[in-house]
């Protein structure tokens, strides 16, 4: 929320007006600062990993660990005068490192690049500011401390930080900020290790499996120079690995090599992902205090690492003897040794809550399988090199572009470390072909499909779509019905077995009536016995032409969540039933071809997302604020910058006094923008509250013809805003809730060894009226298969503990196995639910 008296404080006036309205300014301009910094802290994290590795390894224990050569690393080869400390010293880095991370912020724990891909993707691009510095720290003494680790990860999390708080400072746009938080990614890691060009396409590439985020790339190449420039100011311009060997690629047979190298990259890189997240589970699962993991990983780290100190740290040096060719130092049986024992070592440092990156590891399994594949084959087969050297660079883009899902980055920026321009043939092949093999295995598991995927954009998906998909398309044909002489009795048993709450009532094939849950009580209130004496006779219809969106505002206007379709010259004629968890399913299965989703089923529910959704879910806190006295001007160029469609008006207490919309100000004052902008402004304002329900506030009367509702708090003529619910946002809302519950159901299934295939979701509503009321979650009697996985009262989510007990408008979610499905039904209906549970046939999704 931007507050009027800092919108129009002068420097923050002259950048929203002669700045940030400008997309070729605003970027230059944010591209520096976020350049800056990535330069900045490159050369703080170079510098405290130097410090760590010199007090932890080469003061205690001895060893002086080989460097590469673009940074002045000796690659002579020195064994460690106290070696037996090794274990000890790795664990108390790895125990430092606990402390400070679960101490200060346990989401800092493990690889930072996965956690800034997931704050795009999952919190509007938002890092705590806290989290960089903690990162820095605890990732130099891990690494420094001989933690098998990488250090992109916190580099990248220190700039993707500070284009977070950007966002803060400057009252960025959402989509404006998580274009910052990627640039800073890049930035970040292309800093670090002096591959701008690669950084730059990384800030795009990273973030998806499938897809890019184009408008990370211009602001990521101004950022990627900008930190590059400044990093290599002080650490020196060389590349990485030096200035190369002179590589050439023009023997076309050689190609056949590096394909074969591609699928045991591709193989390896498969092993590296599950020994990684299979490890992650085991000490997840250890009954010890977080802060301890680490030390345990770091004493079995240190053990290895009494046999083999290859497995130590980055591993830069060792790769610069691999792409030397020293046999020496590095003979076939070590790489081939070195390739599993370093995985195993990586998953111990960062799967058991260390901190650091698994770029760096990642490259070195690549370089020494290819190292290891020229060893075999070299003098066996004709179309060999003569040097190791370009199987252990092409491995190392093989291998970890495979499993990052970024191939285009990591050939790039493989080629900036190593100068070795000349193998981005053979490296085009070998991970393409890695890549195809590792499929939907990745390293980053935050990563989604394609854009369609993603939380940050799936309203640009939602809008249009909810306007072009049909109610024939998602209406349901087979139909439930009754007739006007069922029993009242009979029909809520039928609306029971069924799982629904609604029936169409037919008399002789023509549609007379609706019969739902309400009806049922009134009938029990009001001595009615049959279906044609409880029915609701005036009803609302969907067409099978209309769009879901025309459906949903009908359904919305008349505050019901479902609408007999029928034909549009015959009204009685009906067609088939559209609910909104029809729509929800349309959507989603929409969006499941958009994003080629194979995972993407069709619901089976009576739970209403809309009605058990708070307003709080969908509604937007970034929105702005003006004075009734702002000229015109000025708010129709913020609104432009930002992309917004209104503003909100407020007294100098903050009280909301009108809304004011684009359209509004160009028809009441027309080309002179000079005067007030209240003047344009309405004051008979429809608004939302943050307790209500999604179905709630837009059946509001009037709401079905506004694009957004003010959300407010406060009586009527003092309310204060604190958010804006637009109606695209609705349907967005209940798929980020669908994504949360298949995250809860994934770690429950990870953690039961229950399949997929053999999970089912069952939600449930309770009524003022339903024996539910009052009773505690313990005394629902529900089965060991079953588990409450979601409770929601008045929007706000509680912890589903057995002596909470139940009231009027709670909405609980149920998971369980498929043979315990009728079990728990039975249980829930059998204590009095008026129809309100129903099974949700959706198996996870992988989101």
């Amino acid at each position: 929320m931007t507050q009027s008296n800092v919108l129009f404080a002068s420097p923050q006036n002259f950048l929203q007006n002669h700045v940030f309205n400008d997309y070729f300014r605003k970027w230059v301009f944010l591209g520096v600062l976020i350049g800056i910094v990535a330069g900045v802290g490159a050369i703080v994290f170079f510098v405290a990993i130097d410090a760590s590795t010199w007090l932890f390894l080469e003061q205690i224990v001895g060893l002086t660990p080989p460097g590469p050569a673009g940074e002045g690393g000796s690659t002579v080869v020195t064994a460690a005068t106290h070696k037996w400390l090794l274990p000890l010293v790795v664990a108390l880095g790895g125990l430092i490192s606990g402390l400070i991370v679960f101490t200060l912020a346990p989401e800092a724990e493990g690889h930072g690049t996965d956690a800034a891909i997931e704050a795009f993707h999952q919190k509007g691009g938002r890092i705590r500011s806290r989290i960089p510095f903690i990162k820095l720290v605890a990732s130099a003494v891990t690494i420094g401390s001989g933690g098998s680790a990488g250090r992109e990860g916190p580099t990248a999390q220190i700039a993707a930080g500070f284009g977070s708080w950007l966002g803060d400072v400057f009252h960025l746009s959402p989509a404006d900020r998580r274009t910052a938080l990627a640039v800073g990614v890049g930035a970040g890691i292309g800093a670090i290790f002096k591959a701008p060009l690669g950084g730059a396409i990384l800030s795009a590439e990273i973030l998806y499996i499938r897809d890019f985020e184009l408008e990370a790339l211009i602001p990521g190449f101004i950022a990627s120079v900008i930190g590059y420039t400044i990093f290599g100011a002080y650490s020196g311009w060389d590349p990485v690995f030096g200035e190369g060997l002179g590589l050439n690629f023009h023997n076309p047979e050689n190609l056949i090599g590096f394909a074969l190298l591609g699928v045991v990259c591709g193989i390896m890189g498969i092993l590296y992902v599950r020994v990684f997240y299979g490890t992650q589970r085991v000490f997840h699962g250890i009954p010890v205090p977080p802060h301890v993991k680490p030390m345990i990983a770091g004493l079995l780290v240190g053990g290895i690492a009494l046999f083999y100190p290859e497995v130590l740290s980055m591993g830069y040096g060792w790769l610069q003897l691999a792409i030397e060719g020293n046999t020496q130092a590095l003979a076939v049986h070590t790489m081939l040794a070195l390739v599993l024992l370093k995985i195993l070592a990586t998953s111990l440092t960062i799967g058991s809550g260390g901190s650091g990156g698994v770029f760096a590891p990642g490259l070195f399994i690549g370089g020494m399988v290819g190292g290891a594949m020229w060893g075999v084959m070299d003098g066996m087969v004709p179309w060999i090199p003569d040097t190791p050297a370009p199987y252990v660079i092409v491995g190392m883009v093989a291998l970890f572009g495979g499993v990052a899902k970024a191939p285009i980055a990591v050939i790039l920026m493989v080629a900036e470390m190593t100068n070795e321009f000349s193998m981005i043939i053979p490296a085009m092949l070998a991970v393409t072909i890695a890549y195809l093999i590792t499929s939907d295995t990745r390293i980053y598991s935050s990563q989604v499909e394609t854009r369609a995927n993603s939380p940050a954009h799936r309203n640009e998906y939602l809008v249009p779509l909810i306007q072009t998909v049909s109610v024939a398309d998602a209406m349901r044909t087979e139909i439930i019905s009754a007739s006007p002489d069922d029993t009242v009795a009979d029909a809520e048993e039928r609306m029971l077995r069924h799982g629904v709450r609604g029936l169409p009532v037919l008399e002789n094939h023509r549609l007379v009536g609706m019969f739902t849950g309400s009806d049922a009580l009134r009938a029990a209130r009001d001595g009615k016995t049959t279906v044609g004496d409880a029915m609701t006779t005036k009803l609302e219809v969907a067409y099978p032409a209309d769009s879901i969106h025309i459906a949903l505002r009908r359904m919305s206007q008349a505050g019901i969540s479902r609408l007999p379709v029928v034909d549009r010259g015959n009204e009685t004629q009906l067609l088939g039933m559209i609910a909104t968890r029809d729509v929800a399913s349309a959507l989603d299965g929409q969006l499941a071809m958009l994003a080629n989703n194979p995972l993407a089923q069709q619901m089976d529910s009576g739970f209403d997302p809309f009605g058990s959704l708070p307003v709080t879910e969908a509604m937007t806190t970034d929105f702005d604020t003006f004075p009734a006295d702002t000229p015109a001007r000025q708010v129709i160029e913020r609104l432009t910058a930002t992309g917004s469609h209104a503003a909100l008006l407020v007294d100098e207490d903050g009280y909301l006094q009108g809304v004011v919309t684009l359209g509004d100000v160009d028809h009441a004052l027309g080309q002179d923008l000079t005067q007030p902008v209240a003047a344009a402004a309405s004051t008979k304002m429809i608004v939302a509250r943050p307790t209500q329900s999604l179905a709630e506030a837009l059946s509001e009367p009037g709401a079905e013809l506004v694009r957004q509702l003010p959300v407010v708090e406060g009586p009527r003529g003092r309310m204060k805003p604190i958010g804006l619910l637009r109606r695209g946002d609705v349907l967005g809302a209940y798929l980020r809730a669908r994504d949360r519950q298949a995250t809860i159901t994934r770690r429950m299934l990870a953690r039961s060894g229950i399949s997929e295939d053999d999970l089912v979701t069952i939600d449930v509503s309770v009524h003022t009226d339903d024996p539910l009321a009052g009773r505690t979650l313990a005394q629902l009697g529900l089965p060991q298969d079953a588990v409450v996985t979601s409770l929601v009262r008045q929007g706000k989510a509680m912890i589903p503990r057995g002596h909470v007990s139940l009231q009027p408008g709670d909405q609980v979610q149920i998971t369980t196995r498929v043979s315990a499905r009728e079990l728990v039904l039975h249980q829930v209906t059998s204590n009095g639910s008026n129809g309100a549970a129903g099974a949700n046939g959706n198996t996870p999704e992988d989101v």
